[in-house]
């Protein structure tokens, strides 16, 4: 063996070493996924129970190999599971798995037994990589190709949890290389060992005729050209099908029976039955991207996947291995032998695959790896590359090494930086597999270091975080949850949502639009504390609104009911206001509360791919809505119109800066009140109010002007009004705006009313000033200023600029 050989080998060692250590520890740091329960359910079934076990097949269609092997440890522990006493046993799969569900304790222990067959496929399946790419190029391409998988997100994702998704990709692989190998030597070595593989491919998963369509076609073609030695092939190829039958058929029990309206019985027909089923569920399934649910079959589903769930030094790794395969006309002939089963099974998952996770692509990664070790290693055999290139390679997968290791052990959950990784990436796509139930464990490890008010959880799967010995109380849309958590703002205390439920995953949203429904509305609109393993969000909640502040204008939004049973609390306190003239600050800065506006009021803006927050049409609406955040939104109409809610969390008011102002009395021209002395706002006035200043937004077509007021008497029983007089210097009235757009009455001590008052703009004018005051609407006495006695209103100088 040549040295380079033997280092090769070392190094292939080293990381097959590596990858076995993050499978099993990693392992060790995560609960069951939703649907490992079920496969050691069924492989336990077919190892106790065989041909008698076959009942549930037509209810949960899967083949048995893999389930059988995730099983077996199990099974050789616990063999006596009193199966038929268990509750749904016969006729309801899902009542079966959730009875067998107790004798899955130690769960810990359970963990390791199911998941140990699928680690140890995942580990041969990087060793197959290493010899094919070995094969395919040299030594350090198999070991580049090895490393990439070893390093994969969805590889370590997948590769530790008792699923089938890693078991079918490993044989069905081993299964194509077999092929390959028969295909260079068409020797019956191989011709056995091909059949048997794809058997059992076929066995592992439904969609294992992929990988017999496939090789197939590949075969196939080999007939077509090698006219010398044809009918050897074809007798092999005859073989192949034969034991790939055979095998499939003694799997289900040699059982016979008619497939669908197929005129008479042939072999293994629950198995074809069962493939028939599972293509009519691909319909149903539902996933969340860009701002709503999709149901169904979508083809940029996968691509997008492609895109933003797979590392960049991946992507860009893949297409320049592609690049210099396409560039090669020796390396065309090796192209299209691994790239033709990618190319069959993606075309097939674009068009009628089963759009609810990435994992279903995994089958597609052994060959980008090849791809990029054949491409790379064939560049380097060419020609030496330059020292820049190695620094760019040597970034690059430094880049990809770190990225996945520092997302362990969550990998199940990644994101690369085109959507802001993990943290970031559910705002774009959220699928069932991100949340699958795999982080209780991280979630008791943070309560247990947070300690805190016991949790109120969102979940959905069945092993929900009780198993793991969390203390905690159910809320929607968990199965028998007790209360649901007050839509437009929960009450004080911790809640745990899983990115799923938050997102509308568990049937949760308008089936009519599939816009996600109100309940989780607020939860996706806060920040929440921490995300646990990048799938479920905590929310410590301390605080609470005291106050509701609608806008009445074109319409109410809330009723007393809607208010109540938004926030689950009768006290609260309300005020309605016309935002189109006034604006106001209940309690000023000391209270926290949510302002209302109806959905007339705000413009839907275009953000490309994400649904960005609408925005008020008004600037003055928009102007006091700073220090604000949207945290509740309904966008149709139904028993309630559309509306908004926005915090206002009670320390962010910007009271006006001081301009030029002066008490004066009646009609007193600003020229006479030039030699009185500036006031610096808050000023006391003889009525339940004091000043606070003045705001000025000047533009082309009008002035306009805020008067500041707080109220510090309660309480009010007579109504009152805002004056508002635009003066010359020579106290000529230009124009009158007088008003108050909230109701007197509705006030209470500390809170801060803004009027607003909009005047044409002067022409001609330079200097004006405004007149403002107070006045009793029943008398029309103005009132007093109690710092300057003998005044009753106020000058405040507004300098317009030409």
């Amino acid at each position: 063996m040549k040295i380079e050989s033997k280092w090769a080998c070392l190094g292939a060692y080293i990381v097959l070493f590596l990858l076995w250590g993050l499978l099993v520890v990693g392992g060790r740091q995560l609960s069951f996924s939703m649907d490992e329960p079920a496969h050691i359910t069924r492989g336990y079934t077919f190892l106790a129970r065989w041909k008698d076990g076959f009942w549930y097949f037509p209810l949960e269609s899967h083949p048995p190999l893999l389930n059988i092997a995730e099983a077996l440890l199990t099974y050789l522990s616990h063999p006596n599971i009193p199966l038929e006493t268990l509750d749904g046993w016969g006729k309801n799969f899902i009542s079966y798995k959730v009875a067998f569900t107790q004798y899955l304790a130690p769960l810990e222990r359970t963990e390791i037994l199911a998941r140990t067959p699928v680690m140890a496929l995942t580990v041969l399946l990087g060793a197959l990589v290493f010899r094919w790419g070995e094969e395919l190029v040299g030594n350090w391409s198999g070991l580049l190709a090895l490393t990439v998988l070893a390093f994969d997100p969805l590889v370590l994702a997948h590769g530790r949890l008792a699923t089938t998704d890693m078991g079918v990709t490993a044989i069905g692989t081993a299964a194509l290389y077999a092929g390959w190998r028969w295909l260079k030597s068409s020797s019956w070595k191989w011709t056995v060992i091909t059949g048997g593989l794809l058997g059992l491919t076929m066995l592992s998963k439904f969609s294992g005729f992929l990988w017999c369509l496939s090789f197939g076609l590949m075969a196939l073609g080999v007939i077509l050209l090698e006219k010398q030695s044809c009918w050897r092939r074809i007798s092999q190829m005859v073989v192949i099908g034969l034991t790939t039958l055979l095998l499939v058929w003694g799997g289900l029990g040699f059982s016979i029976g008619k497939i669908g309206i197929f005129p008479f019985p042939v072999p293994a027909s629950m198995y074809w039955n069962a493939v028939i089923a599972q293509t009519g569920t691909t319909g149903q399934r539902v996933f969340f991207a860009f701002g709503k649910i999709w149901k169904g079959q979508h083809w940029w589903y996968f691509p997008l996947n492609f895109l933003i769930k797979n590392p960049l030094p991946l992507l860009i790794s893949s297409f320049t291995g592609l690049w210099i395969f396409l560039r090669s006309d020796q390396s065309r002939s090796r192209l299209l032998t691994i790239g033709l089963f990618p190319s069959i099974y993606i075309l097939v998952s674009i068009v009628e695959g089963m759009n609810v996770s990435y994992r279903h692509m995994l089958p597609v990664h052994p060959f980008l790896y090849l791809v990029i070790a054949a491409g790379l290693g064939s560049y380097a055999k060419k020609r030496e590359p330059r020292g820049w290139k190695y620094l760019f390679w040597g970034i690059l997968g430094g880049w990809y090494i770190l990225g996945t290791l520092g997302l362990y052990p969550d990998e199940i959950t990644y994101f690369n930086e085109i959507v802001g990784g993990p943290e970031r990436g559910y705002r774009y796509l959220v699928d069932y597999t991100q949340d699958w139930g795999q982080s209780h464990k991280e979630l008791w490890d943070y309560l247990r270091t947070y300690p805190g008010p016991e949790p109120q959880v969102a979940h959905y799967t069945r092993l929900h975080p009780g198993f793991y010995g969390v203390s905690f109380r159910s809320i929607f849309p968990s199965t028998g949850s007790e209360k649901d958590p007050a839509p437009f703002y929960p009450q004080p205390g911790r809640y745990v949502i899983g990115v799923a439920p938050l997102y509308g995953l568990t049937n949760y949203y308008d089936h009519s639009t599939n816009l996600l429904s109100g309940e989780m509305e607020w939860f996706r609109r806060a920040t929440p504390t921490a995300m646990v393993g990048h799938a479920l969000f905590v929310y410590d909640v301390k605080t609470a609104p005291q106050w509701v502040a609608q806008c009445i204008v074109p319409a109410v939004p809330l009723d007393d009911i809607a208010i109540a049973d938004g926030f689950d609390r009768t006290n609260l306190r309300r005020v309605d206001f016309d935002c189109t003239t006034a604006w106001i600050y209940p309690g000023g800065n000391d209270l926290m509360g949510v302002y209302v506006l109806h959905q007339a009021l705000l413009s839907e803006q275009d953000c490309c791919l994400l649904r960005c927050d609408p925005l008020p049409d008004s600037p003055f609406v928009a102007r006091h809505l700073t220090g604000t955040h949207l945290s509740y939104e309904q966008r149709r109409f139904s028993l309630l119109p559309a509306f908004a809610l926005y915090e206002w969390e009670g320390d962010s008011l910007s009271f006006p800066q001081s301009l030029s102002t002066h008490a004066t009395f009646a009609d007193t021209p600003p020229v006479a009140s030039m030699n009185v002395s500036s006031l610096s706002p808050p000023v006391s006035m003889d009525g339940p109010l004091s000043f606070l200043g003045v705001k000025v937004y000047p533009n082309e077509d009008c002035l306009e002007v805020e008067t500041w007021w707080q109220v510090t008497g309660w309480p009010i029983t007579r109504s009152f009004s805002i004056m508002a007089h635009l003066l010359n210097p020579e106290g000529v009235v230009l124009e009158v705006a007088d008003g108050l757009g909230v109701s007197p009455l509705t006030l209470a001590a500390g809170d801060v009313v803004v009027q607003r008052h909009r005047f044409s703009r002067p022409v001609g004018e330079t200097e004006v000033w405004l007149r403002t005051g107070v006045y009793w609407l029943d008398t029309m006495e103005r009132w007093g200023v109690t710092d300057v006695p003998g005044t009753d209103s106020y000058l405040v100088h507004l300098e317009l600029k030409r």
